[in-house]
């Protein structure tokens, strides 16, 4: 039988680990309601930032353009960037398949239609506009890429997801 005395240092840690997991209930509540909160303030500005063709280019304004570079500093292709769309072009001396799996298992079905299915499920909801749909095309020219086309990717965490993934679909395309 355990004394009094071996008692309170377990009834202390008991009563600590019952106030750490009340602690822990009540932070992952916040969490929750943190996270809805995030969701209704991004379908608030996707609704009230939705920008006309004219607004997005300015005469005058050039596109920024980052060359998609291998591991030893080989240039692949080029990106097109505007607010609103992306253009990705190989070099000339670069071949791409249609049919590299880089492409069709990974790019097409875990980045570009990922994103494409979202942007539907969102104007299901009529958070978003049907003109603002992302949208993309693979142009071919016989059986290789010519071209990848994206329009409305919106945000800049997509962008660099899109960026990050050609180039490692690329490399893989080519190796």
């Amino acid at each position: 039988m355990a004394s009094n005395k071996d008692e309170k240092p377990i009834e202390a840690l008991a009563k600590l680990k019952s106030f750490l997991e009340d602690q822990i209930d009540e932070l992952e509540a916040k969490l929750a309601e943190y996270k809805e909160f995030i969701k209704a303030i991004d379908l608030f500005l996707v609704k009230t930032s939705l920008k006309t063709a004219d607004q997005l280019t300015k005469p005058g304004e050039a596109a920024t353009i980052r060359e998609i570079k291998d591991n030893t500093g080989n240039i692949l292709g080029k990106l097109e960037i505007d607010d609103n769309k992306i253009v990705f072009t190989p070099s000339s001396n670069i071949k791409i398949s249609l049919k590299s799996p880089s492409l069709q298992s990974f790019f097409v079905p875990k980045v570009l239609e990922k994103y494409r299915v979202e942007d539907e499920n969102i104007m299901k909801k009529k958070a978003l506009d049907e003109k603002a749909l992302f949208k993309y095309k693979i142009e071919e020219e016989g059986s290789t890429l010519k071209r990848i086309l994206i329009e409305n990717y919106r945000e800049s965490s997509r962008l660099r997801e899109i960026e990050r993934a050609l180039r490692w679909t690329i490399i893989k395309a080519v190796s």
